[in-house]
């Protein structure tokens, strides 16, 4: 009996002093140890890695990499934007370019009605040359074209035989232009009654060459 209270008293000694050990738990290949709170997972013949640890060298490079294609397209879709954008100003300044010039051409063909002279030619001198039918010009905020000095030209057409697809843009030619009732004369400067132009601008723009075209008709009836 002795020995058996020994043997018991023993082994209970020795539970208390293994009751602060690290506990293992056996799962498949791998261990599991507590310590202090904290779990740690060894491989056989490895050192313990905590459940906590930092990234690997690999998920560092990776995530580096994801980093770099998010802010090369950040960039080229910026670009783009900013290009879009200055391409729709430019055709914005040209066309309101084209459109004015216009206007101011309407608006002189009706004060020139009932003027002295030859309505035809009282407009066309007061913008061109003398005997001239056509004036070039440039607009704010386009570049002209290294192989033009100008970015826009404004011209008038005479010839009533000439047809829309000569002059590469829609006004109803060949048309009567001095009222006779014929559509013949190849000058009719002195005798029209209807003017038709075409104001045509071309610029260096941030896409290129860029080319408006915008035909009109000026009325003296």
């Amino acid at each position: 009996m002795k020995d058996r209270a020994s043997v018991a008293s023993s082994l209970k000694n020795r539970s208390e002093a293994h009751r602060y050990l690290p506990r293992f738990d056996r799962l498949g290949s791998d261990r599991r140890e507590v310590v202090a709170g904290h779990k740690y997972r060894r491989r056989r013949g490895g050192a313990p890695r905590s459940a906590l640890g930092g990234f690997t060298l690999l998920e560092v490079g990776i995530t580096i990499v994801i980093l770099i294609f998010a802010v090369a397209s950040t960039s080229a879709a910026t670009f783009s934007l900013a290009t879009m954008r200055e391409h729709y100003r430019e055709r914005t300044v040209a066309q309101e370019a084209a459109s004015g010039l216009a206007e101011r051409m309407q608006a002189l063909g009706r004060s020139e009605m009932g003027a002295n002279g030859c309505w035809a030619r009282n407009v066309t001198e007061s913008v061109c040359e003398p005997n001239g039918l056509g004036v070039a010009f440039d607009v704010a905020g386009l570049e002209p074209l290294d192989s033009r000095a100008h970015v826009g030209s404004i011209t008038f057409v005479v010839d009533e035989t000439r047809t829309d697809a000569d002059l590469g843009v829609p006004l109803g030619m060949p048309r009567d232009l001095d009222g006779d009732g014929y559509v013949d004369g190849t000058n009719v400067l002195e005798t029209a009654r209807l003017l038709p132009a075409v104001i045509e601008l071309r610029w260096n723009g941030v896409r290129g060459e860029q080319k408006l075209v915008h035909p009109f008709l000026v009325v003296g009836y």
